[in-house]
């Protein structure tokens, strides 16, 4: 009677275990599917910021314009670029600082009266 005893509480702990790591099992195979779906969703929007970056870039040579190395190229021709480059960078930074300058620090026209200057400040 003592041994039947013995056994029944023996399979009701291995019949217990068994449950508790089966119930287990089953969370952590439910966890892995769902972090399966993620790394797939994940996989899918890499890919598409891929494709995207790859179009923007390539866009983005398109449209630049080539630059041409001055090795190779006469020198009066590099230099005359140059110069027009250097040019066309000064009139754009004046007209920039002409902008930003304060409406007190403008240049003023004193063939024009005060009350055109302010209406012009505006």
């Amino acid at each position: 009677m003592r041994l039947l005893v013995w056994v029944v509480i023996w399979i009701v702990l291995l019949a217990g275990s068994a449950w508790w790591l089966w119930r287990r099992a089953r969370a952590a195979w439910g966890s892995t599917t769902r972090l399966g779906n993620v790394v797939g969703e994940l996989e899918v929007l890499a890919w598409a910021t891929e494709i995207a970056i790859d179009a923007e870039t390539t866009r983005r040579a398109e449209s630049a314009p080539r630059h041409t190395p001055a090795a190779g190229r006469p020198i009066a021709e590099v230099r005359a670029e140059r110069e027009a480059a250097r040019t066309a960078y000064a009139r754009f930074r004046e007209h920039r600082r002409r902008q930003r300058r304060p409406a007190w620090a403008r240049d003023v026209d004193f063939e024009t009266n005060q009350s055109k200057r302010k209406a012009d400040a505006r």
